[in-house]
């Protein structure tokens, strides 16, 4: 097989071909395949619902799916919100629409099209009647197309609610940051026993303050706390703790979900080594922003005490993740 006469990007006068300017495209994006950033292309309801749903603004990468474009992708750009009309269902049942963004190319569906100016190469297409858990791969689609929604409608049903929309956005290139602190205790204190607070292991005045990147929808922490010191209690019974991490400032904390940390009834006291581990869904409002971490934790059963001291060390490892939202 020979090359393509022409490369990316040779001047005076030569002539380019779309093959190598997709092959380009799929080279500098790694294969990637999906929406360009969080918020692109989401399908939502109309402000009033009615029988469309709206695509609105963002770009796009897709593969080439046609037969004889591997290692080609199509880049597309939505510049103003679509309306896309949903059939409405009867009274024979309900149905389940795929929601895509495609495109059509002449060069391998056919003649071009009367006006190549105007035409449509790329738009939002809807796939109707397909099983709950269909996307473009399942349906093995033979033209480029990303997955943006699922839309299902029960029986005689012609409006649209958002409770109809299954998001099903993928970012192309989804980006991570990651950063790693190691904090000592700046004073001696026992794990709280009446609710979740004060801050610990570490003082409020240690807390993490955090950039939150602009793309960054979610946040993994995990604490690695090493020689906090426990003591027992005067109990046969274990002694149990909440542990969680909180992202935000007063009156704005974004909670993760409550962990538990247990020391059995029969173990010595002694120092010992735990994890805390959170995950939050990031608000719009905080991104693009500086947000503490807070460190939390409240004994909920048992007499036993746990201390942090100036023989404990706290490392806390950070992502922020990029997913579509």
């Amino acid at each position: 097989m020979a090359f393509d006469n022409t490369p990316w990007f040779v001047g005076g006068g030569a002539e380019h071909s779309p093959e190598v300017a997709r092959a380009f495209t799929y080279a500098a994006t790694r294969g990637s395949e999906g929406v360009t950033d969080v918020g692109d292309l989401k399908v939502v309801a109309q402000a009033v619902p009615n029988g469309t749903v709206q695509v609105i603004p963002g770009g796009g990468l897709l593969r080439n799916r046609y037969a004889g474009g591997s290692g080609q992708t199509y880049a597309i750009r939505g510049a103003t919100a679509t309306d896309v009309p949903i059939t409405p269902t009867g009274a024979s049942g309900g149905r389940t629409d795929l929601i895509v963004a495609r495109v059509i190319d002449p060069q391998y569906e056919g003649l071009p099209p009367a006006d190549p100016t105007s035409f449509e190469y790329a738009r939002p297409a809807v796939i109707q009647g397909v099983a709950a858990g269909a996307s473009v791969k399942s349906l093995g689609l033979p033209y480029p197309a990303i997955n943006l929604a699922r839309v299902t409608l029960p029986a005689n049903t012609g409006t649209v609610t958002p409770a109809m929309i299954t998001d099903l956005r993928r970012v192309a290139q989804p980006r991570r940051e990651r950063n790693l602190m190691t904090l000592f205790p700046a004073a001696s204190s026992n794990l709280p026993t009446a609710g979740y607070g004060p801050t610990w292991p570490i003082t409020a005045a240690q807390r993490p303050s955090l950039y939150v990147p602009a793309w960054a929808t979610k946040l993994n922490v995990v604490v690695s706390m090493s020689g906090v010191k426990y003591t027992k209690g005067g109990t046969a019974a274990d002694t149990v703790a909440g542990i969680k991490t909180a992202l935000g400032t007063a009156g704005t904390w974004n909670y993760s979900e409550n962990g538990i940390l247990v020391q059995d009834a029969e173990d010595t006291g002694g120092r010992y080594h735990y994890s805390l581990i959170g995950q939050h869904t990031i608000p719009a409002a905080f991104r693009d922003s500086y947000q503490l971490l807070d460190l939390l934790a409240t004994r909920s059963a048992g007499t036993g005490t746990w201390t942090a001291d100036n023989q404990t060390s706290v490392a806390i490892d950070v992502e922020f993740e990029e997913t579509a939202a």
